[in-house]
């Protein structure tokens, strides 16, 4: 036995006995560390795109009086975007919130609106979205029915309902009860997120005319809605 700590104590003396149990130790934590770490590496991760042909027009149910009729045209133009699951684990109760609703004038962006409003999933799927696959949400959408057009609105396309007078006249409501973006360039604020996923913000523009356009804003226009924000919160201090 003495024999062998003779054989040790040039080590111990030159610290090797001491960094060989700090390594020890270190192992230790990082063994007892690695679940959340592994957990966290393969956490689900949202991302937001645009795809190609993003306005899709579909049927649409409709009634004239109480009876069902399908002599006339009736569908929807709807303008969506993509989310897609980039982690390595499924991502539960998906959901994308527009929070704040932007108008750009010549000089500068005015808030229209804050309320936040949920857009609908498009896809079927409902639980959960699988890593590496994606999930459509209906950003605004407008019903066309015969020769009448409903303006664009949040979240998607308005029912629409006629009645048929005599002499042939028909009569068209559009139903719904979600906000109608005018003619002009929009921005809004999105928010998506899912159970146990960090939250993501992003800025879309909707350009709505004829058609409806969309885009994510530039680095210019996201300094112009910061601009905006900041004199929304500004806030008068008396401090007596």
């Amino acid at each position: 036995m003495t024999t062998f700590l003779k054989w040790l104590k040039p080590f111990y003396e030159a610290g090797f006995i001491q960094l060989l149990a700090a390594s020890g130790t270190l192992l230790a934590v990082c063994v007892a560390l690695w679940p959340h770490f592994n957990r966290w590496r393969t956490r689900a991760r949202m991302s937001v795109e645009i795809p190609k042909g993003y306005v899709a027009e579909k049927l649409l149910p409709q009634s004239v009086g109480n009876f069902s009729h399908d002599t006339e045209s009736v569908y929807a133009r709807v303008a969506k975007l993509r989310v897609r699951n980039v982690g390595k684990t499924a991502a539960v109760g998906v959901r994308v919130i527009a929070t704040d609703f932007y108008f750009s004038e010549p000089d500068k962006c005015s808030l229209e609106s804050n309320t936040e409003t949920s857009l609908p999933p498009i896809d079927a799927r409902v639980d959960q979205l699988p890593a590496g696959l994606t999930m459509c949400f209906s950003v605004c959408g407008c019903s066309v029915h015969g020769n009448a057009i409903s303006g664009y609105r949040v979240g998607g396309a308005p029912g629409s309902s006629a009645v048929t007078f005599g002499a042939g006249q028909t009569s068209v409501k559009f139903t719904g009860d979600k906000p109608t973006l005018r003619i002009g360039l929009h921005f809004v604020r999105l928010v998506v997120s899912a159970d146990a996923v960090i939250p993501t913000t992003h800025f879309l523009a909707i350009d709505v005319g004829d058609e409806v356009r969309l885009r994510f804003a530039s680095a210019r226009e996201r300094r112009t809605i910061r601009n905006a924000d900041r004199e929304r919160d500004a806030v008068e201090v008396s401090r007596g």
